[in-house]
């Protein structure tokens, strides 16, 4: 452990949850930035769609103008790396892509960010059984959801890999200077699930969200959210283990094709009770607000802003601006 690490561990628990302005603007922007570019390519999608397809006939060959839909789709991660490029130039983003590529956590660290949502799934699922009768779908668990896992959908869906930068990449470092882990995975699973507001929208590409209910959508994302703030902090900061690998396990299990979580406000009420659990379990990680964790920042911050933020400098604490 190097000695900002030291020092900042030593440090006594009031000096957490400064949340320094420069913080406050980046993620007001990340977030403001991230819904605007999401609702005004979809938006414009369900309004103008009869008539951009006949313009796309007409000069761009029949290109389906729907395609814009991918590009709303990385909307979390482009403007990531957009502010970070703009803050943090490229040394902060060099920073960036390790902590989305960080893999070297350990094996427990794996087996939990591979195992850990499924394992909630699985709990609901046997005490939904032995409590009111629903039946398991073994077929499910063994066949179709390791089918899928170990497919090519891991490489095309755009859940992750479009948006976990944003969320768990840039957003969740951040929080974590102000916010515990628990709040701080409450407020991404927040603006995570009301940038998919288009979706009830659109008719094709994205049309499936139409199915459920809006405001349940959003509890799940919130409660998941926490679970994937549980292993960020695991993982020391791997967003490869925290967001993208649980995000894509995430929609696996409820392709129709596997379907072994649901989403209704009752299986919402059961995946919250075992995530309650975890987080009592683990509230010493979850709900404790250690001094500024060099290991979780910003990826722009220099070793001098690392050490104004831990409040350890010169030998000195100091508020943060």
């Amino acid at each position: 452990m190097d000695q900002i690490s030291q020092t900042a561990a030593l440090q006594p628990i009031d000096t957490v949850g400064t949340m320094r302005r420069r913080t406050k603007l980046e993620l007001c922007l990340f977030f403001g930035v991230t819904l605007t570019v999401m609702y005004v390519l979809c938006f414009t999608v369900v309004l103008f769609l009869p008539a951009m397809q006949t313009f796309s006939r007409r000069h761009l060959g029949g290109i389906d103008p729907q395609l814009m839909l991918y590009l709303a789709a990385y909307s979390p991660t482009l403007v990531a790396i957009a502010l970070t490029a703009i803050y943090g130039g490229k040394a902060g983003l060099r920073r960036l892509f390790f902590s989305v590529f960080r893999w070297r956590v350990g094996i427990s660290a794996w087996l939990l960010a591979i195992l850990g949502i499924p394992g909630i799934w699985l709990g609901v699922a046997i005490l939904r059984h032995f409590t009111i009768g629903v039946p398991i779908s073994w077929a499910s668990w063994y066949w179709d959801f390791p089918l899928l896992l170990f497919s090519t959908y891991l490489f095309t869906d755009t859940g992750g890999l479009g948006e976990e930068t944003g969320w768990r990449g840039y957003a969740m470092p951040r929080l974590l200077e102000g916010f515990t882990p628990a709040m701080s995975g409450l407020i991404v699973g927040f603006f995570f699930g009301v940038w998919h507001l288009p979706g009830w929208f659109l008719t094709g590409l994205g049309g499936h969200f139409a199915q459920m209910d809006f405001v349940m959508f959003v509890g799940f994302t919130m409660v998941l959210s926490v679970v994937m703030a549980y292993l960020y902090v695991r993982t020391g900061g791997s967003v490869l283990l925290a967001g993208i690998l649980p995000h894509m396990i995430g929609n696996i299990g409820g392709e129709r094709s596997v379907m072994i979580h649901q989403t209704t406000w009752e299986y919402l009420g059961y995946v919250a009770v075992f995530t309650l659990i975890l987080v009592t379990v683990c509230a010493k990680k979850m709900f404790a607000r250690p001094p500024f964790d060099p290991s979780l920042s910003p990826q722009y911050y220099t070793l001098a802003e690392q050490r104004e933020a831990a409040g350890v400098f010169g030998g000195e604490r100091e508020t943060a601006p």
